[in-house]
């Protein structure tokens, strides 16, 4: 007999009050967020002129050369707002590894001009060096990764149903941070083996046909949002289960496959109540007391999110476990 499982809009409501229910634990995204807006910030626009430069000096024909130097206004105003501390959001390759709820660490202001009055040149920090930006950017991705396990292990043990066995709270997170590296690493690797060839293949279609070189980039797109899809939920396995990264994998998978419309409709909602709220929030930037709510309600919001995931997949797991008679 099959037990009922816990719908969307039902996780969606308990992980609210959860957090409701302890709300020190948004202490950890709003400190972070006020880090991003009120503290220094790392500008690696030096390092995009550099490409600009490059990129200037590229032959195109006349039909091309519009679109070229469209890429190249982007490019230059990316630069110039880019904060490197950002990463500590823990931003990868354009893949959020952990749901961090977070206002300023990727909002740019419109201009340069707007973002050197708002952060003001003393709290400019400008980079230069490739092998600089590397190091950092690496030591931030991990210093963001630790901040992360933190704060869903504090979320996942509002929700959790079993708490037999239990680790103290400072080795559970230290393991958990210790896969997620492991994790990022081995999504790392795979865009790097499968993303080289797959460029080399786009660029020789290219050459054969603009149409074709298209429609490998639509299938390349295609098949990094299913991948992402499946792998979902790694992150809550490792942070609830303990389970390893092959483990938390395998068992996001499986979840994911047995629940795919109700999971892309809690991906869906998710980002529906996200864009929706930054709407709002946009609307009380205005003074420094409206940025401070504005950042306090992201937290709430992005965090009953969390812990709405959470719920969700502990329920889907738990049905998955009970059918199939799989012990873990």
């Amino acid at each position: 007999m099959n037990r009922p499982k816990l719908s969307v809009l039902n996780a969606l409501g308990l992980g609210y009050e959860a957090v409701a229910r302890a709300l020190w634990v948004l202490l950890v995204p709003v400190a972070l967020d006020f880090f991003f807006w009120l503290g220094p910030h790392i500008s690696i626009h030096t390092l995009f002129e550099r490409i600009i430069i490059v990129m200037g000096q590229t032959a195109l024909d006349p039909d091309l050369q519009q679109n070229f130097d469209e890429v190249r206004r982007f490019l230059s105003d990316v630069g110039n707002n880019f904060n490197l501390f950002s990463l500590l959001a823990t931003d990868f390759v354009g893949a959020r590894v952990l749901p961090i709820p977070t206002l300023k660490a990727f909002e740019l202001p419109q201009s340069s001009e707007q973002a050197l009055a708002q952060v003001g040149t003393a709290n400019l920090i400008v980079l230069d060096s490739p092998a600089q930006v590397f190091v950092i950017a690496v030591v931030l991705l991990a210093v963001g990764l630790l901040i992360g396990a933190l704060f869903m292990t504090l979320i996942a043990d509002r929700v959790r149903t079993a708490r037999d066995n239990l680790r103290p709270l400072p080795q559970r997170v230290l393991f958990t941070w210790l896969k997620l590296g492991l994790f990022v690493a081995l999504l790392f690797g795979f865009y790097v083996v499968a993303g080289i060839p797959f460029m080399l293949a786009i660029t020789l279609a290219s050459f054969i046909h603009a149409a074709l070189a298209l429609l490998l980039l639509l299938f390349g797109w295609t098949a990094t949002f299913w991948l992402l899809l499946f792998l979902a939920f790694v992150a809550y396995a490792m942070v609830l289960d303990g389970d390893g990264v092959l483990r938390a994998m395998w068992h996001s998978a499986n979840v994911v496959r047995r629940n795919l419309l109700s999971t892309f409709g809690l991906i869906v909602l998710s980002n529906l109540i996200l864009a929706g709220t930054s709407v709002i929030w946009q609307r009380f930037e205005v003074s420094w007391l409206g940025n401070a709510i504005a950042i306090i309600a992201n937290a709430f919001v992005g965090s009953g999110l969390v812990a709405a995931t959470f719920l969700f997949y502990q329920d889907r797991y738990e049905a998955w476990r009970v059918t199939s008679g799989n012990k873990r």
